[in-house]
């Protein structure tokens, strides 16, 4: 006897189980790459300008001498940012993955607000939308470097898309609490990374 076709409830289940798969891959990828990400040409400066505010209270730069008084005081630098390195500086020591720890949260982050939105978003209800997301955001080249690196975009990213979706919330709930968090989130993300 011939089995009958799958339908469609095991098509869309055996998507899922690959999309899964290929989610677990990817995560897996990402964290064998870790060990081997070479540093970036900003990290140094970054780094440093989190090491002397944890250390000295105060963004300057030993590395630019002689420019505009960055020895002195550094006045135009992504301020949230820099504080939040100087906070992991302080509590991990000062090393490149101490402060790569801020990039992989927010990568984290981000994730759950994408996996979250799309979640909530979708119209149909098979689980691959969220999956799919997901997926296209941990392939995109410059997103999986950028986890990696000591480097403002990833959180910046994050911030901006929690604002989006805390009022894409708010506009479909009314609901007061999800305004506040879109606004806080929506203020905070120019600190983050002020070009």
């Amino acid at each position: 006897m011939i089995p009958p076709p799958p339908t469609s409830d095991h098509r869309i289940a055996a998507v899922r189980r690959g999309l899964d798969v290929a989610l677990i891959v990817v995560a897996i990828l990402y964290l064998i790459s870790i060990p081997g990400q070479s540093v970036h040409i900003d990290e140094p400066w970054f780094g440093e300008l989190a090491y002397r505010v944890a250390h000295e209270g105060v963004a300057r730069s030993a590395l630019f001498t002689g420019l505009a008084h960055y020895e002195d005081r550094v006045l135009m630098a992504h301020k949230l940012f820099i504080y939040l390195g100087a906070l992991t500086v302080v509590i991990f020591g000062w090393h490149v993955w101490s402060l790569r720890i801020l990039s992989i949260v927010a990568g984290t982050v981000l994730v759950w607000v994408l996996n979250r939105h799309l979640r909530s978003s979708a119209t149909d209800q098979s689980g691959l939308t969220w999956r799919l997301g997901c997926l296209f955001l941990l392939l995109t080249p410059l997103d999986f470097r950028y986890i990696n690196l000591y480097r403002p975009e990833i959180l910046q990213a994050a911030c901006g898309f929690a604002s989006y979706h805390w009022l894409t919330r708010f506009l479909a709930t009314d609901r007061r609490r999800d305004l506040v968090i879109g606004a806080v989130f929506a203020g905070i993300s120019p600190l983050v990374h002020l070009n």
